[in-house]
């Protein structure tokens, strides 16, 4: 239990408390995690699911990864060009706002403007009260490749969230940022623009082994709010996804952070098992899990992590 060891000395080092007079008018949530497979992305999309259709809420979703699977599950993301590098290269489609003959612009936005433009604009999805504002694989990687941008990567993201002239707490409720699993300055991004973050991990010693990191760059990102007397991003905490309860040690590695003191409270008390409706919901144009039968195995656990996450929002 080695990682269990350095994540409770990270733990340790956490100690901030929330300057109840301030009030956040739109909270933004980071779904991260440095350790690939954790099921960020499919996690963003139920929660925004959630938000969207259970509590009617306006949700606007921002894809910060370079491999755009965010951006797939809303939008018909068309292939870049063949001389990107990336694996996937894709890019937003055209928006349904472009008129033909604006010399102004090409017809697409992504996150990647947010920094190459200074402005970004969502598209509507096939889900009621969700947009998006989607990826953009080449540019996305391109902002860390310009050193005209390196000192200002960290800060643009939340700067444009709370950029009065872009309206956005006017038009939603909440955000929702998607992150890649690299640890990168737009990744960090969506930790630094954060009002509140989760991390999802599985319970296996190799599926936790980015749990400390990234509870270090939790600590150091409210190190710095805390010396600029900002509020602190709140760790809403860490959810133990794609679970199984027989034959796979689990439920022992999930009783053993349970029983700990420093990291009892972190660890949430529900979880999501490995279900196959999850993936299914994660298919081209699939409908929401939220549309199945309330009676669902698969979509009253997801309803339990999606209530205990809002209670943990909540909580002072």
């Amino acid at each position: 239990m080695l990682i269990l060891t350095c994540v409770v000395l990270y733990i340790h080092m956490i100690e901030y408390h929330q300057d109840d007079e301030r009030e956040q008018f739109m909270k933004v949530f980071t779904v991260i995690n440095q350790k690939g497979g954790t099921g960020k992305t499919t996690l963003s999309l139920f929660l925004a699911q959630y938000y969207g259709q259970a509590r009617k809420e306006r949700v606007l979703c921002i894809d910060l990864d370079p491999q755009c699977n965010f951006s797939n599950l809303f939008l018909d993301m068309e292939l870049g060009s063949l001389e990107d590098i990336s694996p996937r290269p894709f890019i937003p489609p055209i928006h349904p706002d472009f008129e033909e003959g604006d010399d102004q612009w090409d017809g697409r936005s992504s996150s990647a403007d947010i920094w190459l433009k200074g402005e970004a604009y969502e598209y509507p999805t096939r889900f009621d009260n969700i947009s998006i504002i989607p990826g953009h694989s080449q540019d996305l990687k391109l902002i860390e490749e310009r050193h005209d941008l390196k000192s200002q990567i960290k800060e643009t993201c939340r700067d444009f969230i709370s950029n009065p002239e872009m309206k956005l707490s006017e038009d939603f409720d909440i955000v929702i940022i998607d992150t890649s699993p690299e640890l990168k300055p737009v990744t960090l991004s969506g930790l630094h623009a954060a009002t509140h973050i989760l991390i999802p991990t599985e319970m296996t010693e190799l599926g936790t082994q980015g749990l400390a990191g990234m509870l270090a760059h939790y600590n150091s990102e409210n190190n710095e709010r805390s010396a600029l007397n900002e509020d602190p991003v709140k760790l809403v905490g860490v959810l133990a996804n794609k679970f199984k309860k027989q034959g796979s040690g689990h439920a022992s590695f999930y009783k053993a952070i349970r029983e700990s003191d420093e990291l009892g409270g972190y660890l949430m008390d529900n979880f999501l098992p490995q279900y196959s409706a999850y993936e299914n919901a994660t298919r081209t144009n699939a409908a929401s899990i939220f549309a199945s039968k309330p009676s669902a195995l698969a979509r009253k656990a997801l309803e339990r992590v999606c209530v205990e996450i809002i209670e943990r929002m909540e909580a002072k």
